[in-house]
């Protein structure tokens, strides 16, 4: 065997990487092509605040959430971006808010629950209230997300307000990993993100949840006007 045999193998190695992310690369920009930053610095979140980009999002979205906006039909694809972008205007006031607005000391305290795998830290207050486009709370989410993004999030939770990409890939994880990627219709990506207060039958259902969660149905329901799309049926939960 030549040395020019030898180096065959890994000339296709290489091809066949360069491939691959490309592949990854293309994936994770398709829905840029009904999403520009035009239509999201305009349409979807006008006045959003110079920390949420719409680069930081696409940036957010390559691997490992390649899937984002890119599963199943063109329609499929559309209501998945207006159900994102719907729950996010509604968490973070339109891309508005870096973290959970109105929650002093005693309530910033308060998201730390019991986790053996995933513990409040102790070098430092533990911090845990919604941060980011879906206002991640809680210790353990905070654990699980940064383990799954590789940042250590469970002990520097400011992260997610320092970076917007960081922000845009907690939101991307509790949609992709936590239920909202998956559901079959609108009502189920709220369920999912805050159906124990807005849902009827939750524990903590009330009226002013019943009202938040038909504010999120009218912001789906005008993005799928915008991206031409039809919203489809159980929107209400």
């Amino acid at each position: 065997m030549t040395g020019c045999d030898l180096h065959r193998p890994m000339v296709a190695l290489v091809a066949v990487a360069a491939l691959v992310l490309s592949l990854v690369q293309g994936a994770s920009a398709a829905w840029s092509t009904f999403i520009t930053k035009a239509a999201f610095d305009q349409t979807y979140f006008p006045g959003h605040i110079a920390f949420y980009t719409y680069d930081s999002l696409k940036a957010a979205a390559g691997a490992p959430f390649t899937q984002f906006g890119n599963s199943g039909t063109l329609d499929d694809q559309k209501r998945e971006l207006a159900a994102f972008f719907a729950q996010v205007k509604h968490e973070s006031g339109g891309l508005k808010q870096k973290y959970e607005q109105g929650c002093n000391i005693q309530c910033q305290q308060s998201y730390c629950a019991s986790s053996p795998t995933y513990p409040c830290s102790k070098t430092q207050p533990p911090y845990y209230f919604g941060r980011g486009p879906i206002q991640l709370s809680w210790n353990y989410n905070y654990g699980a997300c940064g383990d799954y993004i590789g940042k250590p999030l469970l002990r520097e939770p400011s992260q997610i307000s320092n970076s917007a990409v960081t922000a845009f890939q907690t939101a991307l994880w509790f949609w992709m990993t936590q239920g909202p990627h998956l559901a079959k219709s609108f009502s189920g990506t709220t369920k999912a993100i805050n159906g124990d207060i807005e849902c009827k039958g939750g524990a903590h259902y009330s009226e002013k949840g019943h009202e938040q969660m038909l504010s999120r149905v009218q912001y789906y329901k005008s993005f799928c006007s915008v991206l031409g799309v039809d919203p489809g049926t159980d929107l209400e939960c």
